[in-house]
């Protein structure tokens, strides 16, 4: 495929930085994954406490 074609196709344009409109998708969908894997942790960590609390009767 030649280069004309190849930027006739790409729907975007990077800026003078060298970066495109995706990398504040990418930004964005790291810190879901962080604050999810937090809440996994926390939750793990409730569930663990609440086993502990249960068991020592």
């Amino acid at each position: 495929m030649s280069l004309k074609r190849m930027e006739r196709l790409r729907p975007w344009r990077s800026d003078a930085g060298g970066t495109s409109p995706w990398t504040g998708e990418g930004r964005i969908m790291q810190q879901q994954l962080s604050r999810a894997t937090q809440e996994l942790v926390a939750e793990e960590q409730y569930i663990d406490l609440a086993y502990s609390a249960l068991n020592s009767r």
